[in-house]
């Protein structure tokens, strides 16, 4: 256990590869008052973070993403 201001020694964890080449990582979140969405596809090198007040639903933000990714020649199905 350690204590607040103590050193914590780590290990650097080896460069990994998804199993699935053509996999897509996404995540949702918020916090007071601004939400945002962020989708990345490592094979391609690309990734899309939007940024929006809150009020826009994850679902709007998942599909904004979804059709910027679409528009570039990259569709996520």
């Amino acid at each position: 256990m350690s204590r607040l201001g103590a050193a914590v020694p780590c290990t650097r964890f080896g460069k990994s590869t998804p199993s699935d080449p053509s996999a897509l990582f996404d995540k949702t979140g918020s916090t007071n008052g601004f939400g945002s969405y962020v989708a990345y596809l490592p094979r391609e090198r690309l990734a899309v973070i939007l940024l929006a007040n809150k009020n826009y639903p994850n679902a709007a933000r998942v599909d904004a993403a979804y059709r910027i990714l679409k528009s570039v020649g990259h569709v996520v199905e």
